[in-house]
């Protein structure tokens, strides 16, 4: 923030990450989200207590692990081409 301090937005690797930030941000005397606009990527329960609450992006974990046994054993019995790509949407939460 020191470096750049026209930043007005920050989005984390994880929601912990995040929150680590609303905490140091506000030692910096920094008003969320009037001065700086936080956002997450998990969606953990944590951010709900948060203040302000964390917004967070939120996968579909379950269709992420599907998808990714299903392209592994696709690749074992060699049905399928090395380097597919597959997009699972995301939620903003």
């Amino acid at each position: 923030m020191t470096n750049q301090p026209a930043t007005d937005g920050l989005f984390a690797i994880n929601d912990f990450i995040a929150l680590e930030s609303l905490i140091v941000l506000r030692k910096m005397h920094k008003k969320i989200p009037d001065d700086l606009k936080i956002i997450g990527f998990d969606d953990i329960p944590q951010d709900r207590y948060s203040s302000p609450t964390l917004s967070s992006i939120k996968q579909d974990t379950e269709k992420i692990a599907l998808k990714a046994v299903e392209s592994l054993l696709n690749l074992i019995d060699n049905k399928a081409d090395r380097g597919q790509s597959f997009v699972i949407p995301v939620t903003l939460v």
